[in-house]
């Protein structure tokens, strides 16, 4: 997995600046969002469409005061 740099200055708190690293892989589901956002057709995906059939999500134990 290589990881690259954006090649972007990201602003920081007073004259401070950073670049971000991110993997290819980051980097292509980055462009896919990109492009939904900018051709969004209105449609909205179900869970198994949007996770695939077998996902299944963790228990991380939240449990919400009310639904």
């Amino acid at each position: 997995m290589d990881a690259q740099l954006t090649g972007r200055s990201l602003p920081m708190r007073g004259d401070e600046t950073t670049s971000a690293i991110i993997t290819a892989e980051d980097r292509a589901l980055y462009e896919l969002a990109r492009e939904r956002m900018e051709h969004d057709d209105g449609r909205r995906y179900t869970m198994d469409e949007a996770f695939g059939e077998h996902y299944r999500p963790a228990d991380d134990g939240f449990d919400p005061e009310f639904e």
